[in-house]
């Protein structure tokens, strides 16, 4: 999509005069698809002379309680409300300060500091929830 968007932009002034330019930007992503696909089945298979006895897992998060984790954290993100999870995206996973949650989603800060505590809230039950099941 990226490597699309760029490509049109490169020849925005084209396509701009053409009009709409969303059929152009459909056929590039089709094309770079299809160029992709191409690409692997030319590629010839790599073949190692040694097979490990077991398969390295360390670092691939497939561990059962990383993979326990992630279920239990998509379940209690299914529950929030829309914009508790904004909030909480935004305040914990992109680290932004209230007041600036607040200007992206055009609230108040309080907005942002009630939902905040609502939604870990709702959090930390499905998670207890969670580790009483276990």
């Amino acid at each position: 999509m990226q490597e699309a968007l760029t490509h049109l932009a490169q020849r925005w002034s084209a396509v701009a005069r053409r009009g709409d330019p969303e059929p152009y930007v459909r056929r590039v992503l089709y094309t770079r698809a299809v160029d992709g696909w191409r690409r692997r089945r030319r590629r010839p298979e790599v073949l190692s002379p040694d097979v490990p006895d077991r398969p390295e897992l360390r670092g691939c998060g497939d561990e059962p309680e990383a993979v326990t984790r992630r279920i239990v954290l998509a379940d209690a993100l299914a529950r929030l409300t829309p914009r508790q999870r904004a909030v909480l995206v935004l305040r914990y996973y992109e680290d932004l300060p209230e007041a600036d949650v607040a200007r992206i989603l055009g609230v108040t800060v309080g907005t942002v500091r009630s939902q905040a505590a609502k939604g870990l809230a709702t959090m930390r039950r499905v998670r207890a929830a969670a580790e009483e099941t276990a």
